[in-house]
């Protein structure tokens, strides 16, 4: 399976893949030059991982990890006060500051697409609902995505995973960088959920509105083909300008040779 993210990566390109990351932030002399780079074999900190997870949660915003909101001095006095740039994913186009609790901020830039952060957080989604993350669905919410990692020898556990308003990196590892013996499902993602536990409590599901350039179509799930109406297969999203084409009609064999058109095989040439 992991022979499907090297081909892809090959189609996009090396560098045009490495180039696109560093404008989501990361640093490319800290990323594999090489087609081992799909597999996730860059050596990243937890807090690259989350900055990384929060164009995922905030609708493709590119935004820096701050650490001090305010320094003062004495009740009145603030020697330094915090202006990092943040999210806005209804601000109007040319706004550049947002006010945020009766105070002005400089607006992030968005570096993806909300189509393409929506395609992305609605794969991550099925990690919790039917994949390795299945974990996370004992919190009892809706607006949850994230994935879990294990790297070679199991040396190395993660899970990474958001809703619209936050997001949160788990690893485990040990110093020695000898082996865990587990799995980010198994040490990672029980750590997220409980934390996860006690910061969403009582906060209303948070997730992210379609926009207008996704839409559903009906696929073979064999070909990844579009189907007509009444042809069965499965429901998947789509950019509006990425459909794929539809599938030609065909007939099963039995009903070929009852109206004597063995071999046409399309619906079109029996009916």
């Amino acid at each position: 399976m992991n022979l499907v993210s090297i081909r892809l990566l090959q189609t996009v390109g090396l560098d045009k893949t490495l180039d696109f990351l560093v404008k989501l932030g990361f640093k490319r002399d800290e990323l594999p030059n090489g087609l081992s780079l799909a597999l996730g074999s860059a050596s990243l900190t937890p807090l690259e991982m989350a900055r990384g997870y929060a164009l995922l949660s905030n609708g493709g915003f590119r935004v820096e990890p701050w650490y001090i909101d305010t320094v003062t001095r004495g009740d009145d006095d603030i020697d330094y006060e915090a202006h990092p740039a943040v999210a806005c994913s209804n601000c109007s186009p040319g706004m550049v500051t947002v006010n945020r609790d009766g105070r002005q901020y400089p607006l992030a830039e968005r570096v993806v697409s909300p189509e393409a952060m929506y395609l992305m957080r609605d794969m991550m989604q099925d990690v919790i609902k039917r994949g390795t993350g299945r974990g996370a669905l004992a919190l009892g919410r809706d607006d949850l995505a994230g994935k879990t990692g294990t790297t070679n020898d199991q040396r190395d556990a993660w899970f990474s995973g958001f809703n619209s308003n936050l997001v949160a990196t788990v690893w485990v590892g040990k110093d020695s960088n000898d082996t865990l013996a587990e799995y980010g499902a198994q040490v990672a993602l029980p750590i997220w959920v409980d934390y996860m536990r006690g910061a969403l409590k009582d906060m209303p599901s948070a997730t992210m509105e379609r926009p207008s350039g996704i839409v559903t179509a009906t696929i073979d799930p064999d070909t990844g083909k579009r189907l007509h109406s009444g042809q069965g297969g499965i429901s998947e999203l789509f950019r509006k300008d990425h459909l794929p084409p539809y599938q030609e009609r065909t007939m099963r064999k039995e009903l070929e040779e009852q109206s004597g058109s063995e071999g046409t095989g399309t619906f079109e040439a029996i009916f």
